[in-house]
């Protein structure tokens, strides 16, 4: 199980490329500029599977920042405390 953190706004290429390295068990994280990935139709495409089965995270305080509006299917808005604990649950952590 790996918790994938996503820190910069990836193009859909890149963003694919990132997806395909994640096993069935994986979950990611969006945070500071990857939280404007939310705001891409072709992203969410790409994210929906993560949706689907709840492993998609999004730092609360990030999108709020960046006056990203919540969307309620399947993301998962958290806040710094609840990310150190998603970190724990996780045997490994990759950012990219």
């Amino acid at each position: 199980m790996t918790l994938h953190l996503l820190k910069a706004q990836l193009d859909l290429p890149s963003l694919l490329n990132v997806l395909k390295g994640f096993g069935p068990q994986d979950a990611c994280l969006l945070r500071d500029d990857a939280t404007f990935l939310l705001l891409k139709s072709d992203a969410l495409c790409a994210l929906e599977p993560l949706m689907e089965n709840e492993q998609l995270y999004v730092l609360q305080e990030d999108a709020e920042t960046r006056s990203i509006p919540a969307l309620e299917e399947g993301i998962n808005y958290i806040d710094y405390t609840q990310f150190v604990a998603l970190t724990l649950e996780y045997s490994n952590t990759i950012s990219w």
